[in-house]
């Protein structure tokens, strides 16, 4: 239940629909894992929240405004999602390269992550085909 809980709260965090099954398993357990107590209630409120509201953005919006540790929270998942990078008490934690190259922040800004490049050596001295 919380799975889905949390697959819904990501898309509408991050505006992504087609979230990766795998990423969203992985990220589901490490912020359950770190977080335990704060992200249960973060799901228990985000699902009162649906039941009152008129959009799941709304039922976001509702969560962030009066509390500050569940705020913190959110803003831990959205940085997880984009950066590929876990935040916790000022330190910050890159899971595994591939998070880090596949970070919502690279699609959302059309662009390779630095590192990336996504052609053989020396690709670049060649005009684009496209």
């Amino acid at each position: 239940m919380q799975l889905q809980q949390f697959r819904k709260l990501s898309v509408v965090l991050t505006g992504f629909e087609n979230l990766e099954e795998k990423i969203i398993k992985k990220y589901f357990f490490k912020i359950k894992a770190e977080y335990s107590k704060e992200f249960d209630i973060l799901m228990l409120q985000f699902e009162e929240n649906l039941k009152i509201s008129v959009s799941e953005q709304e039922a976001v919006s509702k969560l962030v405004a009066h509390d500050e540790i569940l705020f913190e929270l959110i803003k831990t998942i959205i940085l997880l999602w984009y950066s590929g990078e876990f935040h916790k008490r000022d330190k910050t934690i890159t899971l595994e390269a591939e998070d880090y190259y596949n970070a919502l922040l690279w699609k959302t800004i059309h662009a390779h992550p630095p590192g990336l490049s996504g052609g053989y050596f020396g690709y670049w001295k060649y005009k684009p085909e496209n």
